[in-house]
């Protein structure tokens, strides 16, 4: 089993190091504050989750900080959305903590909720449609879970979650395995011992048109323009095989709409994680208890 890395833990050592905040440990006794944090920006909010997280990682982490863990109340949750100036949450307790987390907390949320937001945009665009927007593992080394979480508050569906869960035969694995021929070969030789879905990935409307009889899960159409896309929905019809089709590469927020309009069931879009701006956001002290 593969223990999973806490990505949270590794952002606040990364941040503290050894010594700690070792201007708040000069200048901060122990004080009590009251804090905000405030969309900048309108925006799709997710990992909220994740501000609470990072306060327990620090006390884990920093027993010898004598750290105490702040109470929060919060006014947004995870998939809302938010306008400029809006308080996703209040923060209350140790000074010292609360500042220690500040920008771990902040860069996290930020990310996350950009994620959200851009995947917000590209739903938005497919609205009316039957078309299904997914993720892919285009993802930040140790932050799988929460960027898939991220698309799922923005409106998307998850697409596998690694290598494990779901068989996708891309085009490395068929020139490394000698041609879509012998993929084709080893599959049906193997098909009674394989337990999970089956995708592969072709990208000509001559390799779909060999495959399409052999009842895959779904097909990745690699990109494929709106014409070549309709054309395969065509032979799909023409063929009477029930496999759904699954778009992948050159799709943008500018010519996404297109695609939805051909009637395929998904599109895949690794802009989602890869391409996000973080949505600009703020922690703000209001009162310091004497």
């Amino acid at each position: 089993m593969v223990k999973h890395l806490d990505f949270i833990t590794a952002a606040l050592a990364e941040d503290l190091r050894e010594k700690g905040d070792i201007t708040s440990d000069t200048f901060i006794d122990k004080r009590i504050i009251d804090a905000v944090i405030i969309a900048k920006e309108e925006g799709v909010l997710s990992g909220v989750e994740t501000i609470e997280k990072t306060f327990e990682r620090l006390i884990e982490i920093y027993p010898e900080k004598h750290y105490q863990k702040p109470n929060i109340t919060f006014f947004k949750e995870n998939a809302e959305r938010v306008k400029p100036q809006e308080v996703i949450c209040r923060i209350t307790g140790d000074a010292r903590a609360i500042l220690a987390c500040e920008r771990t907390i902040l860069n996290i949320l930020s990310h996350l909720s950009g994620v959200a937001t851009l995947t917000s945009k590209f739903i938005e665009k497919v609205k009316g449609t039957k078309t299904k927007i997914l993720d892919t593992r285009k993802t930040t080394p140790g932050m799988r879970e929460s960027e898939k979480k991220a698309t799922r508050d923005g409106g998307a569906e998850n697409h596998r979650m690694g290598l494990f869960d779901m068989m996708l035969i891309k085009d490395n694995h068929i020139k490394t395995a000698g041609g879509i021929d012998n993929i084709l070969k080893i599959l049906k030789s193997k098909r009674r011992s394989i337990n999970t879905k089956v995708e592969i990935e072709v990208s000509t409307l001559d390799e779909l048109k060999k495959v399409l009889p052999c009842r895959f899960d779904r097909i990745m159409l690699d990109n494929f323009t709106p014409h070549m896309v309709r054309e395969a929905i065509r032979m799909r019809e023409e063929m009477d095989v029930d496999v759904e089709f699954e778009l992948s590469g050159g799709v943008k927020l500018e010519n996404i709409e297109e695609f939805a309009r051909t009637g395929i069931e998904y599109i895949s879009v690794g802009a989602l994680t890869h391409s996000a701006n973080g949505l600009d956001m703020s922690l703000e002290v209001e009162r310091v208890y004497e």
